[in-house]
């Protein structure tokens, strides 16, 4: 009963799906069955020996089943081409199987020569790769070392070329007020260069240079820049309210320090001031919309 059950049970194999067990036995059987056969016929060193279907493996099934007259050319040429020169004896009829016994050991011998002699050429071939792998590689190695000097000598050479060199300032000016290098065209880069060189070395701009800014050259006026545009302008009016003591200046310096968003300095500075003791109505509207703009951009609104 033990014994029924145990042969009903599936077999897990390496294929998708199952198979019986009895399918199973049946396969290692035909292995086994295809090994013993390959050792009969001293052959076993030989893989191809035991693969289903191989030429070598048609030719044992045939002198198996006494079929040696129906051997193909293409199959006796196969043993001559392998060195199975016993077997192929044994197949035409010129030797007795007990005599082919004894010679098989010589086509064994010369296989493991052949094997052996195939491993050391094989062997030599990689280690002449290897060899002309790493001469390949030294070359590429020192061309490679041969381009970086004489692109540093290159580099060297245009570095100290002063056009080279006016040329990087340019690109690093325009970069730090975020100006975008392709959009600056041949009839407005002069211009512009020289508007962002007298605006970073803290110079102001003529009413002409402020008035393209703010209109054929709005494109290049960043928020960097008008930062930059209006810092220069407020430092212009603190110096003449420092120089005159006229408070317009002091309003104008306020307005401006707002829109360089440092409105904290501008809160600071109105405060310090004593406009707000001046009798000038107009000027007193100016200084408290100013300062209440001041308040407002930094939140202090209750103020």
């Amino acid at each position: 009963m033990t014994r029924s059950r145990f042969f009903k049970k599936t077999y897990h194999s390496n294929y998708r799906g199952k198979v019986s067990v009895e399918d199973a036995v049946k396969h290692q059987t035909y292995l086994d069955d295809m090994r013993k056969d390959a050792v009969f016929y001293c052959v076993d060193h030989i893989e191809s020996s035991m693969i289903p279907h191989s030429m070598l493996h048609k030719i044992i099934q045939k002198l198996k089943t006494k079929q040696n007259d129906s051997l193909t050319l293409p199959e006796k040429a196969y043993l001559v081409r392998q060195n199975l020169n016993a077997l192929h004896s044994l197949v035409e009829g010129k030797i007795s199987f007990n005599q082919y016994k004894k010679e098989v050991v010589n086509d064994r011998i010369k296989h493991q020569e052949h094997l052996e002699a195939e491993r050391l050429r094989l062997e030599k071939l990689r280690e002449l790769e290897l060899i002309q792998l790493k001469k390949q590689q030294e070359k590429l190695a020192q061309e490679r070392k041969v381009r970086e000097q004489a692109e540093r000598e290159r580099r060297k050479k245009l570095e100290s070329d002063p056009k080279y060199i006016e040329r990087q300032k340019e690109k690093n000016l325009i970069k730090k007020y975020d100006i975008y290098l392709y959009d600056i065209v041949d009839k407005h880069r002069s211009k512009l260069i020289n508007i962002l060189k007298l605006l970073d070395n803290n110079q102001r701009l003529s009413e002409q240079d402020a008035i393209w800014l703010n209109s054929e050259g709005r494109q290049f006026f960043t928020d960097e820049l008008k930062i930059k545009f209006h810092r220069v302008e407020a430092d212009f009016y603190l110096n003449e309210y420092k120089t005159t003591k006229l408070h317009w200046h002091a309003i104008n310096a306020s307005s401006q320090l707002r829109k360089a968003k440092a409105s904290k300095e501008a809160e600071k500075f109105l405060e310090n001031t004593e406009i707000s003791l001046n009798k000038n109505k107009k000027l007193l509207s100016a200084y408290f919309t100013t300062l209440g703009g001041v308040k407002r951009d930094i939140r202090k609104v209750d103020t």
